[in-house]
Formats: C-alpha cells, sequence, structure tokens
C-alpha cells in the first residue's frame, strides 16, 4: 500500500492510498503456455487466407519474440514453411497476424 503525506496548515499528515496499491505489481502479460489454441487457431486462419494449394499444419509449439508476440511455424504441403507472427492481448485475444514465406518448397 502507498502512503502519501499531505501537509496542510502546518499539520502533516500521512494517508493510506489503496487504489494505488496495484501500480507496484508487474504488468501480466500473455505466454505461449497458456495461449497456445488461440495463437494456433489464428495462424491456420491466416494461411487459409492467402488461398493454400494443400494442406496446412502447425509445426510445433509457438516461440515468444516479446510480451504477448509469438511466432508460429506453418508447414504448407506443398508450398513450403510459413512463418506467422501473432501478437495477442493479456487474455489470449488476437490483435494482429502476419505472414511470411521462410522457405518456399523446392522442385
Amino acid at each position: 500500500m502507498k502512503h502519501a503525506i499531505v501537509v496542510g496548515l502546518g499539520i502533516a499528515t500521512s494517508l493510506a492510498i489503496p487504489a494505488l496499491a496495484d501500480e507496484t505489481k508487474p504488468p501480466v502479460t500473455a505466454s505461449k503456455d497458456n495461449c497456445v489454441a488461440s495463437v494456433d487457431s489464428a495462424a491456420l486462419k491466416a494461411m487459409e487466407r492467402t488461398g493454400p494449394l494443400g494442406q496446412i499444419y502447425v509445426h510445433g509449439d509457438p516461440v515468444s519474440l516479446g510480451p504477448n508476440h509469438l511466432r508460429v511455424e506453418v508447414d504448407e504441403f506443398p508450398g513450403g514453411v510459413y512463418d506467422v507472427d501473432v501478437n495477442i492481448d493479456r487474455n489470449c485475444h488476437v490483435l494482429s497476424v502476419s505472414t511470411e514465406q521462410e522457405t518456399p518448397e523446392q522442385e
């Protein structure tokens, strides 16, 4: 709990301010462990919008690139491997998704 000193008319008074007590806690960030289903689903939906020619599936677990920023590796057969970056909020809601082809399939 935070305390504030208030001086008025030459008298110092100590006040406890419970509303500010939560400000000392670090912000909660979403982790890959509790958001895997949301992130994988968003990655697959993003890939479906690219018009895949074959099967698409998530390969492995998401990798954390920073607070609330996860990368999913999606394989398209045939087609190659894509990195799908997913930004989420602290409640695992998807904020944005971007795709980038990592390796095109060689013929």
